[in-house]
């Protein structure tokens, strides 16, 4: 049997072995795709069948999961068929709009929209909009940012970007995890682009600092929102933070690991108890309805509640084997992302 997870819902997990895979409320983990295979390409019907290699991914509001692998979105449905989304498998071209199936791109994050639009984080330098009846067009982003300090506020069609993943509020504000130039960019529902949090400056490193998100190192790996439009990120650093509507940072996980943000996943395993108590490496973050935040830290899945507590409902620690099917607090877990 599984552990109480404090879930209401199953959560989704992208493993680096080659599998999707979910855990049930109560901490009972199954497989819903992939074969283990990491190398060839996916196998359109049966997900289970077919090899993948999630980068991100979401969850609709009809149950489909969409997962973004490198040249592609490809959609998940209830019954378990795997069929292409988005993309045309080639990085020939930069994202064109019309059918989305007919663009090319270099898919590293997906988030989805109240009315069901999908955003895609194109690492060629947009940001991409896909509505439900699968047509294609670019909301932020003028081509790749390969200089630092390159973000330029204003029209969001004209600054160079460098996405990684993206968050939506329940306003439509899109959020976008800028890796390369360490920051979080906004843009609003009528295409104008900020600086939210960071300084959009790749020469500065450091653990997140609390007070003004703007004047705070930062280095992004994912991003989520809850639904007072707190917008949470699992910082290389060793940290997640939380930064309010009105740009305030605070830390509400992690010990703050200092050095490189490329930590190894052999670090201090994560303690229950204080989250912000305990180290771990958060590569992935999720929040639920209800406000918990769930964080993908190398071999565990963590979930801290709204008070700020600690626990473990996923994972041994150990990131060099496949997960294996039952209580999810007993399999060996390689994590990359997580979605509701």
């Amino acid at each position: 049997m599984g552990v109480p997870t404090g879930l209401d819902v199953p959560i989704y997990l992208a493993d680096s072995f080659g599998y999707l895979v979910k855990i049930a409320p109560n901490g009972i983990l199954s497989y819903v795709a992939g074969t283990g295979n990491t190398k060839d390409e996916p196998v359109l019907g049966p997900a289970s069948n077919s090899p993948v290699f999630p980068t991100d991914m979401a969850v609709d509001g009809d149950g489909n999961v969409l997962i973004a692998m490198h040249l592609r979105v490809y959609k998940i449905s209830t019954d378990g068929t795997l069929s292409v989304f988005a993309g045309t498998g080639s990085i020939m071209r930069d994202a064109s709009p019309g059918p989305a199936i007919d663009s090319d791109m270099s898919a590293s994050g997906i988030a989805i929209d109240k009315d069901g639009n999908v955003l895609i984080a194109d690492m060629n330098g947009f940001v991409l909009k896909v509505t439900p009846d699968g047509m294609l067009s670019v909301v932020a982003g003028s081509g790749y940012a390969s200089d630092t300090n390159s973000t330029k506020p204003g029209p969001a069609l004209k600054s160079p970007l460098a996405p990684w993943d993206l968050a939506v509020d329940a306003t439509g504000n899109i959020f976008i995890a800028d890796l390369f130039n360490h920051c979080i960019q906004k843009v609003t529902p009528d295409g104008v682009l900020s600086i939210f949090a960071g300084k959009c400056d790749k020469s500065l490193h450091g653990v997140p600092v609390p007070g003004p998100a703007t004047k705070s190192p930062l280095f992004p790996r994912s991003l989520a929102v809850d639904s007072l439009g707190n917008l949470y990120e699992a910082d290389g650093y060793g940290v997640v933070t939380k930064i309010t509507p009105d740009g305030t940072l605070s830390i509400v996980a992690g010990n703050e690991i200092p050095g490189s943000p490329d930590v190894s996943p052999t670090a201090a395993p994560p303690m229950p108890g204080p989250a912000t108590q305990s180290s771990m490496n958060p590569g992935a973050v999720a929040v639920d309805p209800a406000g918990n935040l769930f964080i993908a830290s190398f071999g565990y899945l963590l979930r801290v509640d709204t008070n700020g507590m600690m626990t473990i409902i996923g994972g041994t620690g150990d990131t060099n084997d496949v997960p294996v099917p039952g209580s999810a607090v007993q399999s060996p877990l390689s994590l990359i992302d997580l979605a509701f």
